[in-house]
Formats: structure tokens, C-alpha cells, sequence
């Protein structure tokens, strides 16, 4: 049977022509739809909408579209298979090198065998195994859409110069959401909020996070969005118009200044390295004028990176005034800043109360009541029921209660706080139980706009996000306490750890000052997964950067385009800059920065397919 074949390079397939069947052109809607999502992950990888059940969080934006990805890539292989059997198995595993390949699923193994022998919380450990060997898949399939660089003729179809574009863009965006909440700007301040309504201070200065949750994940993701934005100006494509160069620049300056805003001294920090260490290694790629730009740009970020943090280190100077004991502590709605509610109307709200005294508080004996101040008569209405634990709460636990709240029939300003209260012939507040204020503006007109509050409404929004900062019963830990911790576990079991993510779950018993905080990682990369897998867990993860390393180093000086180039050297200054901020954080935890790890690890590591035979050519 005669057969012929021509390359449909824009899509990394071939078309096999037979007697009435032209095989692949079938396939070909799968592969843009798979690399259209890809760009849609880089682009909302700051934008995690958590959907909320009654109690906790039960899914979030970014994990639906993960499972989307991998659920449309995994569809188009198995139509591949379906159509060319075993050769599609060997073109999936020279989508990456074989060493990159080895080291990616020696530490899957490793993370895996830690989890099954970790001691203690070993379905924690295993989920974040499970969570590594889906990395891997990951790499894998964004490795498997990157074209080789013979492929990059035509850019606008180029899968990894328009995930770089796709990262820059997002970083923009974040970065002007950002700005235009803290401005208080209403339409930036509800997006925002839709993502995020946390905010986070050193010393007395707000530190810049847009729509992510902590402000050093935003600094570790706009971190790679500056980088991406200087490469794509440095490395234009020919022919293309100066204009485009300057938005490139006009975009990195932006995320510059929100990256400074952060205040996270190991992302500007890293960030500052990594931008010298890849315009030092490209420097022959680079022109002269492109250069000084990149350099010029870097002395920007350096320097107003530097003054930042220097204020901001001035500013806590003299702070740190030790606070009374609170006997309680409160989530969920009890945990909001500011409320817009109707008059006179009945609300069902769940709070999270957890028990920070030293005794038991009895059910039926103790609940919860709530207490409204008007801040236009200055007057403090007495205390109403809220809901009452119906069972005993031991120190240290933390319950979920159904309360009752009814608002106020007169439209107003009101400040309204929640107690934990005990009844001894009469409703008492127990001392030192109350939760931080929460501002509520009562409006028959549900207006939510924080510009419409009063001078006297701001004054008290500003001293309840000081109270909250003061008073938040929870003192985070230093890095001087969470990492001789992480060596301690290490030392007890040395060679697997404690099994992955237990460190957050176990510190407590190897610390001076105990926390029970478990979302408090050890902020240190290497310690997070000494302490979790152990020396082989560290071992086979540095091996991993190694050979992500070590094939960028190959790709820079076998690249020939600038596509290619700005791809080296966002790789280059991403890992430099992921490693080095790995010193004083931890990211492979919150699914945006895990997401841009392995998605880049595969996109930037790609083998690509002008050495690969095509399908018909093994027909």
C-alpha cells in the first residue's frame, strides 16, 4: 500500500495519507484545544477562585482547569494511540530527555516510598505524592505541545513563545489589579476581593498580593512574569515594530514596582540575580542596546526593591509590644473585615471558634453572642445570643457553629463583634474572648462601595486591621524556629523524612515554642523536603534542577531564534530565581507556583520534534 506524508508543523502533526483516509487531520482540533488551555493555565494561574462549601474549602478554579488540561491531553493520546500504537508511546517519552525524564520519576518514587513509610499522617503524605507524580505529568504533556525550534517559523502558533506571553500578560494584569485596589478603585477592589479578601503589613506597610493568597507567592509569580517580559523585549521577533519592545518594557516596570511592593526580600532579592545571571549568559544573543536595557531595567528593580524593603525594616523598628493572652480565636465569617447587610433582617452565618483558654468550655453552659455599636449615636446595644456549643470544647479544639445574627432596624454605620460568653444566671462575656471588629454598614439599598463610608467608618476600618494584626492570637514563627525543626526531623529519620507536606503537621513537637498553625511551612525549599523524604527526597530533587539546568545550558547554545532565545533566558532566569528564593520559602505547596514549576520545567526542557521521525515515516 502506497503512502505519503506532509508535515502539519504548526501542530506537531503529520498527516498519513491512505486509500480514502487522511488519519490525523482528526487529531488536530485535540492539540490546539490542549494548547489553547495551556495558555489559559499560565494566564489564570493568579487568578485561584476558591469555591466554597458551608465549612471549607471544597474546589478552586485552577484545579478545574487542571483536570480539564489533563483530561483533553490524555484524550488526544489515547486517539493517538488508538491510531499508531506503540509509536506514540516512544514519541511521548522523548518528549523530554531521557536524564530529565529519570531524575522527574526518581523523585515521584522517592516522594512515593516516603509517603508509605512515613510514620505518622500517611494519607497527607500520600496525596502530596500523588501531587508530585502529577507534576511529572504535567512537564509531559506541555513538553509534549512545544515544537522544536526548526518549528518556530511561524511564532504566532508557537506554543512556548505564547506561554511566555501568556505569563507576562497575566503578571501585568495582576499587578494593575493590585494597584487599583489599593488606590481604592471599586471596580479593582471586587475583583480582587472575588480571589482574596486577606491583606498582610510589615511594620506598618501594606504588602502587595492583587488576587493571590500570601504576598511572597505573588513576588515568587511575578517574579517569572518580569522575566518573561524582559525576554520577550530583549528578544523580539524580526520585523517586528519598536513599539512592541517598549510595551514589553512598559509591562516589566510595572511588575517591577509590584514585585518591590511585595516586600518579600527573597523575591527581589533572587529576582535581582537571576535577571544579571541570564543576561550575563546570553550576552552574545543579546545586542548592545537591548543590553543596557535589560540591565538598566534590572538597576530599576534593584534599587527600588532595596529602598522598599529598607523603609520597611525602619518601619518595625521598635515594634513588638507583647499582647494579653486571648482565650479564642475565629474564622470564617467572624474573620471578616467589613459587612454591607439589610435592616432588620436575619442572617444564618457559620464561624470558626477554636478554644485558646486552658479549660473546658461546657456544652449549653458556654456559646457564642455578638454586641452592636452604632458609630453615629456612639452607643453599645447589649449583648445577643448567637448560638450555644452543644457539646464540651477542650482546649485547643475548633469548632464550626451555626450562629443567628439579626441586624439593626435603623440603616447606619455599626461596628459589630463576637464573644465567647458563658451563663451563670445571666449571659457573661468570658475576658479576653472577643473577636477582632468586623465594620458593617446597614443599607436598605445593599451599596458596597468602601468610597461611600464615613471619615469616622475609615478611621475605625484602619484600627480594626490594626487590632487584627495585633491581636490575632497566632504569632507566626520565625525562620530560626521552623528550620532547626526541620533538621530535627531529618535527624530522627534521615534517610526517607517524615513523609511528604508533614512537616506543616508535625513542628509543633520539635519546636521551642509550639504552633498549631498547620498551614506554616518551614519557608525554606531544601529543609521542606529534607525534613518530608528525607536525604533521597533532597537528593533526587536537586538532581531534578540539575538536569532542568543542565538542559537549558544546551538550549542556549543550540538556539538560533529569538523565539528560542527568549525561552532560554526566561528559563534561566526563572530557575535561578526559583532556586534561590527556595533559600527562605516554600512554593511546590500552593497550586499557582507548583502549576508554573512543572509547566515550565516541560515547556522550557521540550526535546521538540525536527528529530523525530514522523508517524508515517514509521508506518
Amino acid at each position: 500500500m502506497n503512502s505519503s506524508s506532509s508535515g502539519l508543523w504548526g501542530y506537531g502533526l503529520s498527516i498519513v495519507e491512505t486509500p480514502g483516509l487522511c488519519v490525523d487531520l482528526q487529531l488536530a482540533p485535540l492539540r490546539r484545544a490542549c494548547e489553547f488551555q495551556l495558555y489559559a493555565l499560565f494566564f489564570t494561574l493568579p487568578f485561584e477562585y476558591y469555591f466554597r462549601g458551608q465549612e471549607r474549602t471544597l474546589f478552586t478554579s485552577l484545579k478545574l482547569q487542571l483536570l480539564l488540561f489533563t483530561s483533553t491531553w490524555l484524550c488526544m493520546k489515547s486517539s493517538e494511540v488508538l491510531r499508531f500504537g506503540r509509536v506514540v508511546w516512544s514519541e511521548l517519552g522523548r518528549s523530554l530527555s531521557n536524564r530529565i525524564l529519570l531524575a522527574a520519576v526518581m523523585f515521584v518514587l522517592v516522594q512515593a516510598l516516603a509517603a508509605i513509610l512515613a510514620p505518622e499522617f500517611r494519607g497527607n503524605a500520600a496525596k502530596a505524592a500523588v501531587k508530585a507524580g502529577l507534576g511529572v505529568l504535567l512537564a509531559i504533556a506541555a513538553a509534549d505541545l512545544a515544537p522544536g525550534s526548526k518549528m518556530r517559523s511561524a511564532d504566532r502558533r508557537d506554543p512556548v513563545r505564547n506561554s511566555v506571553i501568556a505569563i507576562s500578560v497575566s503578571g501585568a494584569c495582576t499587578a494593575l489589579l493590585g494597584f487599583g485596589a489599593l488606590a481604592g478603585i471599586d471596580a479593582f477592589e471586587h475583583i480582587v476581593h472575588l480571589f482574596q479578601r486577606s491583606e498582610y503589613f510589615l511594620g506598618k506597610r501594606i504588602r502587595f498580593l492583587s488576587t493571590m493568597e500570601y504576598p511572597n507567592t505573588a513576588g515568587s509569580f511575578l517574579s517569572a512574569a518580569l522575566c518573561a517580559s524582559l525576554a520577550l523585549a530583549v528578544f523580539s521577533r524580526p520585523g517586528s515594530h519598536r513599539r512592541w519592545r517598549v510595551a514589553w518594557l512598559g509591562l516589566a516596570a510595572v511588575q517591577g514596582l509590584a514585585l518591590a511592593s511585595t516586600l518579600s526580600r527573597g523575591a527581589v532579592g533572587a529576582t535581582m540575580v537571576a535577571i544579571l545571571t541570564a543576561t550575563w549568559l546570553l550576552r552574545d544573543k543579546i545586542g548592545r542596546s537591548y543590553r543596557r536595557t535589560a540591565l538598566a531595567t534590572c538597576f530599576v528593580a534593584i534599587l527600588g526593591g532595596v529602598s522598599g524593603l529598607y523603609f520597611a525594616h525602619r518601619a518595625t523598628e521598635g515594634e513588638g509590644t507583647p499582647m494579653r493572652k486571648r482565650l479564642a480565636r475565629y474564622g470564617l465569617e467572624a474573620g471578616e473585615e467589613i459587612k454591607y447587610l439589610l435592616p432588620n433582617h436575619a442572617y444564618r452565618e457559620t464561624i470558626g471558634v477554636e478554644n485558646a483558654s486552658s479549660f473546658q468550655w461546657r456544652g449549653g453552659t458556654y456559646g457564642v453572642a455578638y454586641r452592636w455599636h452604632s458609630l453615629s449615636a456612639d452607643e453599645t446595644w447589649p449583648l445577643n445570643p448567637g448560638a450555644d456549643f452543644p457539646a464540651a470544647v477542650a482546649p485547643e479544639q475548633n469548632v464550626w457553629l451555626p450562629v443567628s445574627l439579626i441586624t439593626p432596624s435603623q440603616e447606619g454605620e455599626y461596628l459589630l463583634t463576637w464573644f465567647v460568653v458563658y451563663h451563670d444566671g445571666e449571659t457573661r462575656e468570658l475576658p479576653d474572648s472577643y473577636a477582632p471588629g468586623i465594620l458593617c454598614v446597614i443599607d436598605p439599598a445593599g451599596s458596597n462601595s468602601v468610597n461611600g463610608l464615613s471619615e469616622k467608618a475609615r478611621r475605625y476600618l484602619d484600627a480594626i486591621r490594626e487590632e487584627r494584626r495585633n491581636l490575632s492570637g497566632i504569632v507566626p514563627p520565625r525562620r530560626s524556629e521552623l528550620w532547626p525543626a526541620a533538621f530535627r526531623m531529618f535527624a530522627q529519620r534521615p534517610l526517607l523524612g517524615m513523609g511528604p507536606d508533614n512537616f506543616r503537621l508535625l513542628k509543633s513537637r520539635y519546636m521551642d515554642i509550639p504552633m498549631k498553625d498547620e498551614k506554616i511551612l518551614a519557608n525554606n525549599l531544601y529543609l521542606e523536603t529534607l525534613s518530608g523524604s528525607g536525604i533521597l527526597g533532597l537528593a533526587s530533587f536537586l538532581w531534578l534542577l540539575w538536569q532542568f539546568g543542565r538542559t537549558l545550558a544546551a538550549k542556549v547554545a543550540a538556539e538560533a531564534s529569538p523565539s528560542g532565545w527568549s525561552a532560554s533566558y526566561l528559563g534561566v532566569a526563572y530557575l535561578a530565581a526559583f532556586a534561590l528564593h527556595g533559600l527562605v520559602d516554600y512554593f511546590l505547596k500552593f497550586t499557582p507556583t507548583y502549576l508554573l514549576f512543572w509547566l515550565l520545567l516541560g515547556i522550557l526542557c521540550a526535546r521538540g520534534r525536527e528529530s523525530q521521525e514522523t508517524y508515517a515515516n514509521r508506518l
